[in-house]
């Protein structure tokens, strides 16, 4: 990574852009109001910005005993330069600061990319969710759920 990357919490100002960013990422994207709905939910939301560009974001929803990852993104001009590697960072932190034993997330059962990141980065498979993800109007695809401890006891 060749630029530094600084973690913030988001704003309600950084929903358009947060929103541009999903829509260039996933297949089903949020909309500016679902991100908007997290943000009134006081869901955990981080951007990532180099100077001052929103370059990814993340959202985390806090349970009880775990967080879980709701979504995260990067910039595609971003990607592979440590931008995701610094959110989910950022993310573990914080859960870990409040408490919670571990963060959650699901993954396309097709998305390798994202498997072999999460897998680099202490996230084991712990189950499976069927048809959990659209493809298209009549298909589904499963999720892998993805676990790592945090060491909270």
């Amino acid at each position: 990574m060749t630029h530094a990357v600084t973690i913030r919490e988001m704003k309600l100002a950084d929903v358009a852009v947060v929103a541009g960013i999903e829509a260039q990422v996933q297949q089903f994207p949020w909309s500016e109001a679902n991100f908007r709905d997290s943000y009134l939910a006081c869901h955990v939301m981080f951007v990532a910005e180099v100077e001052t560009a929103v370059v990814g974001f993340m959202v985390i929803m806090m349970g009880p005993d775990v967080g879980e990852l709701l979504l995260i993104g990067v910039d595609p001009t971003w990607q592979s330069q440590g931008v995701g590697s610094a959110l989910l960072e950022a993310g573990e932190q914080l859960v870990r600061q409040k408490g919670r034993e571990a963060l959650l997330l699901e993954v396309r059962r097709s998305n390798q990319q994202a498997q072999v990141f999460y897998a680099a980065r202490g996230y084991c498979q712990i189950g499976m969710r069927k048809n959990y993800y659209p493809v298209d109007e009549q298909q589904r695809e499963d999720a892998l759920l993805l676990q790592k401890d945090l060491g909270v006891e």
